[in-house]
């Protein structure tokens, strides 16, 4: 019975030894160099929303109107750049000048620079 028990421990040591591999080398073998590439941080995108509280309703001339903008994803820039632009058509869009803030305030009258606007961000 314990030469059973020997036997079967020498066939269980044979074959665990058998699973490794072991190697020696007299002088230092050096591993390949492997550059990680730069990786830029992906930013979700920057949603801007605008809206004026009189937008849908009749307003009389002389009232002052309010755009207001309000940005999703913030805090993942650094600084923001506000721009306002008025366009006629809503294909040619011009800066406006000394507009460059959150919200842009106009007084409504028959005069009005532009029809539309828009802010960039």
């Amino acid at each position: 019975m314990k030469f059973n028990k020997i036997i079967s421990f020498i066939l269980i040591f044979i074959i665990c030894f058998s699973c490794y591999t072991f190697s020696y080398a007299d002088n230092e073998a050096e591993s390949e160099i492997i550059s990680v590439p730069e990786v830029e941080e992906i930013k979700p995108e920057l949603i801007v929303k605008i809206w004026a509280d009189e937008l849908g309703s009749i307003v009389p001339i002389g009232t002052e109107l309010t755009f207001y903008s309000e940005l999703t994803n913030a805090e993942y820039y650094d600084e923001f750049i506000y721009q306002w632009k008025g366009s006629y058509d809503r294909d040619n869009w011009e800066d406006i000048s000394g507009a460059n803030d959150n919200t842009y305030t106009i007084i409504l009258n028959n005069n009005n620079e532009y029809k539309y606007y828009k802010l960039v961000v």
